[in-house]
C-alpha cells in the first residue's frame, strides 16, 4: 500500500489543495461509484453518467485549491454532477424536438434529490463495506442485491445448491451488519424490493 493510501481524508484534502494528482485519484476512487449512480438516476444512461462524473472531477481539479473541508468537496461534486445531468437530460429531449419545461424538470428532480442522494450514499457505503467481505460472499451479495439475480441463477453460475447461496447471502449480511449502520442495510433491502 502506498503512503498516500494510508493518509486520512484530511491529509488527502491538503494534498489535493497542493495540487497532488494522487490525492485527486483518492477522491475519485472514493466518490466515483456513488456519483455515477446518482447521475444515472437522472440521465438513465450509464455511459453518459460516467462522462458527466469524469467532467465533474475535471472541474474539481480546476478548483482543487479552493476546498478546505471534505463536505464542501463532496457537495461540489454532487452539485456539478446534478446540474450536468439535468442539462444533458434537457438537451437530449430538445434534440428530439420535444418541448421541455426546464423549471418543471428541475422541480421534479429537486423533489427527488434527497432520495437520489440517499440512494447514492447508501450504494457507496455498501460498496465500500463489501470490499471487506470474502470474495465468494461479495459475489453472491452483489449478484442478489445489486444485479437482482435469483438464488437459482446464482447457484447455476457457481455450480452449487440454492440453499448454499442462501447461507452465503445470510453470512454476508451478518458481516455487513457489523460494518454498516442498520439503516443503511434497511434502505438497501427496501430499494431491492421496490425494483
Amino acid at each position: 500500500m502506498s503512503p498516500l493510501q494510508n493518509k486520512s481524508s484530511d491529509d488527502q484534502l491538503i494534498a489535493l489543495q497542493q495540487g497532488d494528482q494522487k490525492a485527486l485519484s483518492y477522491f475519485l476512487k472514493k466518490y466515483y461509484p456513488a456519483l455515477v449512480h446518482y447521475a444515472n438516476s437522472i440521465t438513465l444512461n450509464k455511459e453518459l453518467s460516467e462522462e458527466i462524473v469524469a467532467d465533474s472531477f475535471v472541474r474539481l481539479w480546476d478548483r482543487h485549491d479552493r476546498f478546505f473541508a471534505e463536505n464542501s468537496l463532496r457537495s461540489f461534486l454532487y452539485l456539478v454532477t446534478r446540474n450536468a445531468s439535468l442539462n444533458h437530460k434537457r438537451n437530449g429531449k430538445s434534440e428530439e424536438r420535444r418541448v421541455v419545461d426546464f423549471e418543471s424538470l428541475q422541480e421534479e428532480v429537486s423533489s427527488n434529490d434527497f432520495d437520489l442522494l440517499l440512494r447514492s450514499e447508501t450504494y457507496h457505503a455498501v460498496l465500500l463495506a463489501m470490499n471487506d467481505l470474502p470474495k465468494r460472499y461479495q459475489y453472491v451479495f452483489h449478484q442478489f442485491y445489486i444485479e437482482g439475480k435469483s438464488y437459482a441463477e446464482i447457484a447455476d453460475r457457481l455450480n452449487t445448491s440454492v440453499n448454499n447461496i442462501r447461507i452465503q447471502k445470510m453470512r454476508a449480511l451478518i458481516l455487513l451488519r457489523k460494518k454498516l449502520p442498520f439503516t443503511t442495510l434497511i434502505l438497501l433491502m427496501v430499494r431491492c424490493l421496490m425494483n
